[in-house]
């Protein structure tokens, strides 16, 4: 059972007393005022990849290109530890605002989505 579940069930009980009620009913706002705040912070995932973000971008070209050569591009000349996988290019690109994907045709490989840039 979780926090906001309790909080209802006392909220909602018919011989609860109004305080604790009241008191659960302040509990859960208190809840939704703290997620709130919580849903409106980066990750420190999202922070660490707002750089990576900003490099693909500057890689990118109104000529649809597959996520691994994007990868590649990016990794060129990187250090181990900086270097990002396709998988990685590939979920960062879905998510960038001004970039499109069409599916390409990628010879060995059948179909591969392709991203450009848009703006």
């Amino acid at each position: 059972m979780t926090q906001r579940e309790f909080f209802e069930a006392v909220r909602d009980f018919e011989g609860m007393s109004e305080e604790l009620k009241a008191k659960a009913t302040d509990l859960i706002t208190a809840l939704d005022n703290r997620n709130a705040n919580r849903a409106k912070k980066p990750t420190k995932t999202q922070e660490a990849n707002k750089p990576i973000i900003e490099a693909i971008k500057g890689l990118l070209t109104s000529t649809p290109t597959v996520a691994s050569v994007i990868a590649d591009k990016y990794n060129d000349g990187k250090k181990e530890e900086a270097k990002i996988s396709t998988n990685k290019a590939s979920a960062l690109l879905q998510r960038m605002d001004g970039v499109k994907s069409v599916k390409v045709k990628v010879k060995g490989k059948g179909e591969q989505n392709g991203y450009f840039i848009t703006e």
